[in-house]
């Protein structure tokens, strides 16, 4: 499976763990876990301020389970920017 951007959205950000949805992977109705740190040092802003972030992260969109998502790359969502697709 390859890695390609995806947005992510974070619902919940914890101590260690956060939980994030993401737009094309079923439709963002199940849940990936992250790292909170490798999250709050990519975007720039603390972790209670986190919920309802959106964020780009690269992905392996064709899992079935959240551990095989592989989720890498994580940068601040802009709208106005096209994103590229690299492999973190």
């Amino acid at each position: 499976m390859r890695h390609v951007p995806t947005r992510a959205t974070v619902v919940r950000a914890g101590k260690f763990t956060t939980l994030v949805s993401l737009d094309h992977w079923y439709d963002g109705q199940i849940l990936a876990k992250a790292d909170t740190g490798t999250i709050v040092e990519a975007v720039g802003i603390p972790r209670h301020r986190l919920p309802d972030t959106r964020l780009w992260v690269m992905a392996r969109l064709a899992a079935r389970t959240a551990d095989e998502l592989d989720l890498r790359g994580w940068e601040a969502y802009e709208p106005t920017r096209a994103r590229t697709a690299r492999i973190a």
